[in-house]
Order: structure tokens, then C-alpha cells, then sequence
């Protein structure tokens, strides 16, 4: 049962969201100015013709913000549409003490989670010789465990990445502030947090894994 909101968690959702976002943008800005070639571009815009590919690739010194600007607002709107997945569940359940606020603080907080994924990955490959071929893997998601003929399968190879080790991490570190900010069990929350936040991210992937297929075609 979760009981009444503590006093012990108070974050201030803004400041913890202005760190990720900043941090977040830090990181992309130094990785795309080391990154952005024509290898790069092909990989990204593969759908694109040849000729597009090239301009872009041209272009992209010019709009290297843009870049980490699209992976922030990727985020941002990843962050908000768990939260409204989040405080639903805590309505359908009836679960008292749990406020939009406190869910997007703890949401902006355990995104760190990804975010010392991301650094863990870009460092590697910023390290390499070779930027597009890190000299270890640290993704550590479900796609390495599968074959090339399964990984080309349009929208598979983005639910297959998005299934890795900093999601069990991102769902427990969820679970745990949670406990402590509204005062119930950890595996009660694990619980409302599986049961809820699950669902928001299954969802999520599908709606990304459905963009890659339009793309695609």
C-alpha cells in the first residue's frame, strides 16, 4: 500500500531537468562535431538518395545543433509521455500522494540512467580510432544478442536496442525513488512501476519502431 507523500524526497523537477537537458546537449554537440561525415549521414539517412546524402552531409557543419537539440526534445517528450502513462496507472489504482510533479522529477531523474549510457557509448567511440566503430560496445541492449538477417527487419533492430541492461537499471532506480518519495514498499512500487511505467514504454518503443517503418517505405 502506498501511503501518504513524504517529506524526505523534494526535488525540484526544474533544476534536475535543466541538468539532464544541458548535459544531455554537451555531450550530443561534442559527439556530432567529431562524427558528422558522409559515413555517418548514409547511416542515418539511408532512406535519403545519394545526391541528398551528400548536400546533407555538406550542410551539416552548419546545423550541428540541430542534432543534439532533436535527441533533447526526443527526451523531453519521452519524459512527459511516461509521466502522463504514470500518473493514469496512479489514478486507475487509486494510489494516494502521487502528483504529475513528483512523477516528472523522478521521471528527469532516473533518465540519468540513459544519460550515463549515452556517455559510456559516446566516450568509447570518441576514444576509438575509429568513431564508428568503438573499440568496446557498451550499449549492452537484447540487438547484440541477434543475427544481421533479424537486425534488418525494419523497426526490430530499435526494439531490440531499446531492451538492454540501463533498462532494468532505469526501472528499478524508478521504483526505489519512488518508494522513498511517497513512503510505500520498494516492491510495491516495483510493482505499480512494472505494471504502468511497462505499459508507457512498450508503447514508446512501438510509436518509435512504427516511425522507422514509415520512414522506411
Amino acid at each position: 500500500m502506498i501511503l501518504k507523500h513524504s517529506r524526505i524526497f523534494k526535488p525540484s523537477w526544474l533544476k534536475v531537468s535543466l541538468i539532464l537537458i544541458i548535459t544531455y546537449f554537451f555531450i550530443y554537440y561534442l559527439y556530432y562535431s567529431k562524427v558528422l561525415d558522409y559515413t555517418f549521414i548514409e547511416k542515418l539517412f539511408y532512406f535519403a538518395p545519394k545526391k541528398h546524402i551528400i548536400k546533407i552531409t555538406h550542410d551539416a557543419q552548419k546545423y550541428i545543433w540541430a542534432f543534439p537539440t532533436i535527441v533533447v526534445v526526443f527526451v523531453v517528450l519521452k519524459v512527459a509521455f511516461l509521466a502522463f502513462i504514470l500518473l493514469m496507472g496512479s489514478f486507475i489504482s487509486e494510489k494516494k500522494g502521487i502528483s504529475f510533479k513528483l512523477i516528472i522529477s523522478i521521471l528527469f531523474l532516473s533518465e540519468f540512467v540513459f544519460l550515463l549510457r549515452d556517455f559510456l557509448i559516446i566516450g568509447t567511440s570518441l576514444l576509438s580510432q575509429d568513431t564508428h566503430k568503438p573499440f568496446i560496445d557498451m550499449s549492452l541492449s537484447m540487438d547484440k544478442l541477434f543475427n544481421s538477417t533479424i537486425l534488418s527487419y525494419p523497426g526490430v533492430n530499435i526494439i531490440l536496442k531499446s531492451l538492454s541492461v540501463y533498462l532494468v537499471a532505469y526501472f528499478f532506480v524508478i521504483s526505489y525513488i519512488l518508494s522513498k518519495a511517497i513512503g510505500s514498499k520498494l516492491k510495491d512500487a516495483l510493482r505499480f512501476t512494472l505494471i504502468y511505467m511497462g505499459t508507457g514504454y512498450v508503447i514508446w518503443i512501438m510509436l518509435n519502431a512504427g516511425i522507422n517503418l514509415y520512414v522506411s517505405y
